[in-house]
C-alpha cells in the first residue's frame, strides 16, 4: 500500500509536469500509475481497503484445526521442516491435509520461511 505523503508527492510531482507541458497520461505513467489513481489520489479519497470488511470463508480452519496444525508443526519430527516438506509427509499418512491452509497457519504463525 502507498502511503498518504507518497500520494500527495506523487499528485504534485504530476501537477509540476502538467504545468510543464506534460499530458496527464505521460506523467502517470512515469510513476507507474494510471490516469483514474492519479484522478482518486488528487481528490483525496482516502484508502478504505484497511477499514475493509472481510468475512471469513467458509472453508476456513476453526481456532481448534488451527492449533492441531501448529501442534504437528513443533513435533520434533518436523520442527525444523517447512511446511512444503511436511505435507508430503503427512498425505503419505493421513490423506486429509490439505496444503494451503497447512501452508499459510505457519506462516501466519511464524512469519515467512
Amino acid at each position: 500500500m502507498i502511503s498518504t505523503s507518497d500520494r500527495q508527492d506523487a499528485v504534485e510531482l504530476i501537477d509540476e509536469a502538467r504545468a510543464a507541458g506534460a499530458r496527464l497520461q505521460a506523467a502517470c505513467a512515469e510513476l507507474g500509475i494510471g490516469t483514474n489513481t492519479y484522478r482518486r489520489w488528487a481528490r483525496g479519497d482516502q484508502d478504505r481497503r484497511p477499514e475493509a470488511v472481510r468475512p471469513v470463508p467458509r472453508h476456513a480452519l476453526s481456532p481448534e484445526e488451527r492449533q492441531q496444525v501448529l501442534e504437528i508443526c513443533h513435533r520434533p519430527e518436523f520442527a525444523s521442516l517447512p511446511p512444503g516438506q511436511i505435507v508430503p509427509r503427512l498425505l503419505v499418512r493421513i490423506p486429509r491435509h490439505r496444503d494451503r491452509p497447512f501452508r499459510s497457519i505457519v506462516t501466519d504463525h511464524s512469519g515467512p520461511t
